[in-house]
């Protein structure tokens, strides 16, 4: 070897040995915790969509800590009661089977999962709680953690002057002090957290850390959230197209597990499940005042293995349906051309697939010689989905103009989407129905149609989320969920917490309005406001009640999807309209007035009982 070649070897070890050096303390010093709290306080700072106060931040994380402690407790008495009603020789056979409660929650026992009513609290059902809220002149407020507060933690969480916070746990106490800035406040949340830790018998499957992040970040907003991994992968797997369950999309409704919409094709949709359904056990086991993730794990399973839920509908005692768990595969669109070229084109939500198939579905018509001479474009109850897919979607019936505009914060500030002239079907007419559960994607692509003059807007005022959420990708599989943006339409305004009016409005009862505002943007908890909300009138509006009447007087009625039981009296008026021989959204809604005019005046009814039609809209 000679001389260069050994100085150059030399060389090269000792840069390896000082890389290593380098290296070796912070990989012997590598803590998961710490990098994951560091990550979410960094991504917080830097996207979310109003700077946050990092002491709130802190405080907030601390009170999830709280809460999971609280809820692990109530689960261990849950199960302990479980266990002694098991032993029961009072219980009967179907109590003894699975998780060994009564099912009807009749019994003087609680429900699994259910902290144990008064006499005067089992005789409150949903009409009775309904009637109270409609009366109340408050605004309603609902939240995922409704109930939560009502359980007794181990561990309270005072906020002190000078940006302090004092934890005490078992009769021991710390005081935290949180700094403004990020790392060092993240820091304080790790420190409080070792100490709550030691306190509490550790923390070995992350569930109070991965509890203080989500309830801190649904703290900024109802549509911010921390996803561990399990349910980071349940989100991807449902807008991959396919994911394992029994086909119902859920939500909390205050402290019920509420059906929002059935998925067309699946074990749920065979077995009628309705929107507003409430979930009040799965497999015997009470879903009252459980976390949304947590009741989904308990819905989803094996495939080819059953499940039973317990329904409660106004109306009606609770029932049980049985369900065998199957793949769900995600089909987002759904067609019918009827007669007179009218085609009907369902949009159940937005994932990966949703912009090809509907371009698919029209295409296969073309080819077939039977191009639709107008679309009914239904997005009723459509929870949105992806952005890409509704903007796409929007994109398919615009040659040119802006779509959508997002505008948030620091890398993301703003970010305008228009259409293109490629592949547009823009001679088309299209109606557009829209609802209450229409919400994010689905008002986006309405909004731009309406704002372009694309189509008429038909059905209620839709639900009011004009938020945008990012997701980043975390250590461990977990991934933050997060508001980044808020969204306008091609006008300028903003729909958020107020939703889009429609061009010709259904105008449903004073009670059943009411009712569907108590699930829109604006009676969740900790909603976001914005200055560019533009107050809306509709052009033309129809007593939901005369069509109604009217449709069902003549038999012209179809399925409805969601309501099996009641027709589809809407989706037949907006066949009607799609009769009209000027098709213009002026000529369609004159043309709606004449129809109008010529409909008997509704019968009135004398009841005061809340019927399921007026509790499910």
């Amino acid at each position: 070897m000679t001389y260069r070649h050994a100085k150059i070897r030399a060389l090269l070890i000792a840069f390896t040995a000082a890389v290593i050096w380098t290296l070796l303390p912070t990989a012997c010093s590598s803590d998961p915790d710490r990098e994951l709290v560091l990550d979410v306080f960094g991504l917080v700072d830097e996207y979310y969509l109003t700077q946050p106060d990092n002491h709130v931040l802190v405080v907030d994380a601390f009170k999830g800590m709280a809460q999971s402690l609280a809820y692990q407790e109530h689960q261990k008495t849950v199960a302990e009661a479980g266990d002694d009603t098991e032993a029961a020789p009072e219980a009967d056979a179907a109590a003894k089977s699975d998780d060994k409660d009564d099912k009807d929650g009749k019994d003087d026992k609680p429900a699994a999962g259910t902290p144990a009513p008064d006499e005067s609290d089992t005789d409150k059902d949903d009409e009775a709680s309904l009637h109270d809220l409609l009366e109340s002149d408050e605004p309603v407020q609902i939240s995922p953690y409704d109930g939560m507060e009502n359980l007794k933690s181990p561990l309270t969480v005072e906020a002190l002057d000078n940006d302090m916070v004092r934890l005490t746990i078992n009769g021991q106490n710390t005081v935290v002090a949180v700094p403004k800035e990020r790392q060092t406040a993240a820091l304080s949340l790790l420190k409080g957290y070792e100490f709550v830790k030691s306190q509490s018998g550790g923390d070995p499957e992350k569930r109070m850390l991965y509890d203080s992040l989500s309830y801190m970040a649904y703290n900024l907003d109802p549509h911010s959230n921390f996803l561990p991994p399990e349910h980071y992968g349940n989100l991807k797997a449902e807008t991959s197209g396919k994911f394992g369950g029994v086909g119902i999309e859920v939500g909390m409704r205050g402290d019920l597990l509420t059906i929002i919409a059935p998925i067309e094709g699946t074990p749920a949709a065979g077995a009628k499940l309705h929107p507003l359904d409430r979930i009040v056990a799965v497999d015997h086991t009470s879903t009252i005042g459980m976390r949304l993730l947590d009741a989904v794990e308990l819905i989803r399973g094996e495939i080819g293995t059953s499940v039973v839920l317990t329904i409660r509908r106004a109306g009606t005692d609770d029932f049980d349906v049985t369900l065998v768990r199957d793949t769900i595969p995600v089909h987002t669109i759904k067609t019918e051309l009827s007669e007179g070229g009218v085609a009907w084109i369902r949009v159940y939500s937005f994932n990966v697939n949703t912009a090809k198939d509907l371009r698919e579905a029209i295409e296969n018509y073309e080819v077939a010689g039977k191009t639709p001479k107008v679309i009914i474009l239904d997005l009723r109850n459509n929870p949105g989905g992806l952005l890409d897919q509704a903007v796409n979607v929007a994109d398919y019936f615009l040659t040119s103009g802006m779509i959508v505009n997002t505008i948030g914060r620091g890398r993301l500030q703003e970010q305008e989407k228009f259409a293109s002239a490629r592949g547009t079907r823009a001679d088309v007419p299209l109606i557009v129905l829209i609802n209450s559960g229409s919400a994010s994607g689905s008002e986006i692509v309405a909004g731009a149609l309406q704002d372009h003059k694309r189509a008429l807007i038909v059905g209620t005022r839709s639900f009011g989320k004009g938020s945008v959420q990012s997701i980043f990708r975390l250590s461990g599989g977990s991934a933050l969920r997060l508001t980044t943006a808020l969204y306008y339409t091609p006008s300028g305004r903003s729909i958020q917490a107020e939703g889009i009016v429609p061009d010709l409005r259904i105008r449903l009862p004073e009670d059943d309005e009411k009712i569907l505002a108590l699930y829109s943007e604006s009676a969740l908890q900790g909603h976001l406001t914005s200055e560019a909300v533009v107050e809306q009138q509709s052009r033309f509006a129809v007593e939901a009640e005369k069509l109604r009447q009217h449709y069902l007087k003549t038999g012209e009625t179809v399925d409805d999807e969601d309501y099996p039981e009641k027709g589809d009296w809407l989706l037949v008026f907006a066949r009607h309209l799609a009769q009209s021989p000027d098709k213009s959204i002026d000529g369609m809604l004159d043309y709606a007035e004449k129809m109008v005019s010529r409909m008997a005046e509704p019968v009135q009814t004398e009841s005061t009982e809340p019927t399921d039609e007026a509790s499910d809209s």
